[in-house]
């Protein structure tokens, strides 16, 4: 669920995952969360920061993110989240698609307030495609099936940047187009980068984050 980084780039993640019992039929992810301040990340990135399959892993960025998986491969997948680079000067709403295992940026939305909390949903409208909304607000679109899992966490790319705990507080899914929403099943699976990642399931529905910090 990311771009293929260079060999021996610096990557890891703290993520949990709803696999299960729907795999193949769900058409939608809402979380609630942070956008958290990132300290210590390097003074990188900072003139080009989001323009590609590159640019997505160039600058030591944090991406405070979720994806709908489309392939139980991870190889396809919806994307949105925060992005945080140059030192958490640049920061940025960000959303995007990738396929065969290449991130495909569709846009991204100015500079945000950080330790303020939002809602990020990805659903799949009735005719197929994935809208991306923030606190109910359509930031763009994009087709594609129905997906296999979904997941949200903390993506890394800088090997010296602290982020302090928060939570995903509200993991939620939708199997009919968001006219229904559920909380997750259960604690499906987590993967956690230690030892500079740190993760852990707060409750069915709520998963604490943070690099370089204990959750």
């Amino acid at each position: 669920m990311s771009s293929s980084a260079a060999n021996g780039r610096f990557h890891v993640y703290s993520q949990s995952f709803e696999t299960t019992p729907y795999a193949g039929r769900y058409s939608g992810l809402s979380t609630f969360r942070l956008d958290r301040t990132v300290s210590s990340q390097p003074s990188t990135g900072c003139p080009n920061p989001f323009t590609g399959d590159i640019q997505h892993f160039a600058g030591d960025p944090i991406y405070q993110t979720e994806w709908v998986d489309i392939t139980a491969d991870a190889q396809n997948w919806m994307e949105l989240g925060t992005g945080h680079q140059c030192n958490d000067t640049v920061r940025y709403w960000y959303w995007g698609y990738g396929y065969a295992g290449v991130w495909y940026p569709i846009n991204t939305s100015g500079s945000i307030t950080e330790e303020v909390s939002h809602y990020f949903t990805i659903v799949r409208n009735p005719y197929g495609y994935y809208v991306f909304q923030i606190d109910g607000a359509t930031m763009g679109t994009q087709a594609s099936s129905q997906a296999q899992f979904l997941a949200s966490g903390l993506e890394s790319y800088s090997s010296a940047a602290v982020v302090l705990a928060y939570g995903n507080t509200g993991l939620w899914h939708t199997l009919d187009t968001g006219s229904t929403w559920y909380g997750w099943s259960g604690r499906d699976a987590s993967t956690v980068d230690a030892p500079r990642m740190c993760g852990r399931w707060l409750s069915d529905t709520s998963f604490a984050i943070a690099e370089a910090s204990g959750c």
